[in-house]
C-alpha cells in the first residue's frame, strides 16, 4: 500500500489568517510551508504536491505564480484563495491551471475539506497497485509523469520538483528512474534522450 504524505505551499500575506490555516493544516498532519509574499515563494518553487495561493499578494501575486507555475508543467493541484470575484480574473485563473477556488471569508474546514478531495485524487492516481511501496523521491517523481502523461518532463523538471530545485547530476536522476521502472515496469516509463522521461 503506498503511503502518501501531502506537502503544501501556502502563500497568504494576512498573517493572522496564514497562522491560522498553516496550524489546522499541521495538525491534520500536512507539511505545510507558509510565505506572506510572492517574491519569497518564487525563489522557494519546487516539491510541493499543493500549492494554495492568495492572487493579490505583495511583489508578485499568487496569480502570476499560477501562470509561471503553468508554464514549466502543467500544474492540475492549485487552489487560488481570494475575496476577488470578477470573472475576468477567475477566468485567468483557470486558464492557467486552477483547480479550485476558495472566497474570502471561509470557514478552514471547507479547505479542509477541498484538500481531502485533492488528496484522494492524487493517492487513486499513484497507488498502482497495493504491493507497491515507493519512496517518497519515487511517488513524487512518478506523480510528475502521471500530470505530464504522454508530454516530456525535462531533466530541468525533475530536478525543479524532485529535488528541490537543488542541482543534482544526471545520474541521479538516471537512478531515481531505473528504481521506479523496476517498481512499475520498465515499459512504463519512456526515455526521451538528452531531455528527459515520458509516462
Amino acid at each position: 500500500m503506498i503511503k502518501f504524505s501531502m506537502k503544501i505551499l501556502l502563500l497568504e500575506d494576512d498573517k493572522q489568517l496564514n497562522n491560522a490555516i498553516t496550524t489546522y493544516l499541521k495538525l491534520k498532519n500536512y507539511t505545510v510551508d507558509s510565505f506572506f509574499d510572492g517574491e519569497t515563494v518564487m525563489n522557494n518553487l519546487g516539491g510541493y504536491d499543493l500549492y494554495l495561493l492568495d492572487i493579490n499578494t505583495p511583489n508578485i501575486s499568487g496569480l502570476e505564480i499560477l501562470t509561471y507555475l503553468n508554464k514549466i508543467t502543467r500544474v492540475e493541484k492549485v487552489i487560488m484563495i481570494s475575496a476577488n470575484i470578477q470573472v475576468d480574473i477567475l477566468k485567468q485563473a483557470y486558464d492557467n491551471g486552477c483547480y479550485d477556488y476558495l472566497k474570502k471569508p471561509f470557514q478552514i474546514e471547507e479547505l479542509f475539506f477541498k484538500i481531502q478531495r485533492i488528496e484522494k485524487e492524487i493517492i487513486y492516481k499513484t497507488s498502482l497497485k497495493s504491493d507497491i511501496s515507493l519512496t517518497k523521491k519515487e511517488l513524487s517523481l512518478y506523480t510528475l509523469l502521471e500530470k505530464n502523461k504522454n508530454s516530456i518532463v525535462t531533466y530541468a523538471q525533475i530536478e525543479l520538483h524532485i529535488f528541490d530545485n537543488e542541482a543534482t547530476s544526471l545520474s541521479n536522476i538516471r537512478a531515481l528512474v531505473k528504481r521506479l521502472r523496476k517498481k512499475i515496469g520498465k515499459e512504463e516509463i519512456t526515455t526521451v534522450v538528452n531531455i528527459g522521461y515520458r509516462l
